[in-house]
């Protein structure tokens, strides 16, 4: 599930930067590399790393068990489970301010997108 949230986030900024910029040489890319000991950031890319989740306990339901109508036989009951991800964006180009203006426009895109669901 997880890894399909991050995939998604990642064609889409690489759609909405192709947009902004007009450039197909740059993207949004994940770590390849193995070792773990020392990451490396791809040349003229913006990596995503995952550095944290947690659950939003903000609109958690509180009945872990529901009523059946039928004979009052309580049975589980699997509410939504709301996360929220923690996504560092990395940017590694030779030119600095070209960096910022990368890491600008992801934050424009989440500024425009506040809010992912399944839809």
């Amino acid at each position: 599930m997880i890894e399909y949230v991050i995939s998604f986030l990642k064609n889409k900024l690489n759609n909405y930067i192709r947009v902004k910029t007009g450039s197909q040489g740059f993207e949004v890319v994940f770590i390849q590399e193995r070792n773990q000991k020392e990451i490396s950031f791809q040349d003229n890319a913006i990596t995503t790393l995952l550095v944290n989740l947690e659950e939003d306990y903000t609109f958690r339901s509180g009945a872990a068990y529901e009523r059946m109508p039928h004979g009052g036989v309580n049975a589980p009951n699997n509410p939504n489970l709301y996360l929220n991800l923690y996504v560092l964006f990395a940017a590694n180009f030779t030119d600095y301010s070209q960096s910022l203006k990368f890491l600008s426009l992801i934050i424009k895109y989440f500024q425009s997108h506040r809010l992912f669901d399944h839809n």
